[in-house]
């Protein structure tokens, strides 16, 4: 995590010096992901997502895909969606494919801006598919939020080669800002 975190200050150094090449975006997005890291150590990432997978492990559980980042969604020609690769499939809270799913498919104002209502949808999806202990707003709101952690973790520690540089900055400096404006390190700080 120490070398991704690395990485990401690099990145934003050469960029603002100009010795990498001239992507807006690349650059935006990794000055994002170094402010929204600016007071979290390695160590600090690290213990905030055992504290998060501490507090996710409490029922109620669903199938989880494991990683459900953008990057394992398929759309078919007619709308159908889905998931692909189902090797890390779990026993798990669900906010950690939630959160994985809206971190790293939402831009940073369309996640702030749709978060809540989506959030809504989803529990009232589970309530009428059934499930009976379904968590208040507020509650799942932080559930998300504990997960937020996590996924970037998950992220910081993934080879950027895997799925290209653009992608794996994109979804860490999402992530990043993500647990900054949710509060989330504070908010397992205190868990």
């Amino acid at each position: 995590m120490r070398v991704a975190l690395r990485a990401v200050a690099a990145a934003t150094q050469a960029h603002a010096q100009g010795r990498a090449p001239a992507q807006a975006q690349a650059r935006a997005q990794a000055q994002a992901a170094t402010v929204a890291l600016r007071d979290q150590s390695p160590e600090d990432m690290w213990n905030a997502s055992r504290v998060a997978d501490q507090v996710l492990s409490q029922p109620p559980f669903t199938l989880c895909h494991g990683q459900a980042h953008v990057q394992h969604m398929y759309v078919l020609p007619r709308g159908t969606a889905g998931w692909l690769g189902w090797q890390w499939c779990t026993r798990s809270s669900w906010a950690v494919d939630v959160a994985a799913a809206i971190g790293s498919a939402l831009s940073v104002p369309e996640r702030q801006t749709h978060l809540p209502g989506l959030l809504a949808l989803y529990l009232d999806r589970l309530r009428v598919h059934g499930v009976v202990h379904v968590p208040g707003v507020d509650a799942a709101h932080r559930l998300v939020a504990c997960a937020m952690a996590r996924c970037l973790v998950d992220w910081l520690v993934e080879p950027p080669s895997k799925y290209g540089w653009s992608t794996w900055i994109a979804n860490v400096a999402r992530l990043a800002t993500a647990c900054d404006d949710m509060g989330t390190f504070d908010l397992l700080s205190k868990a």
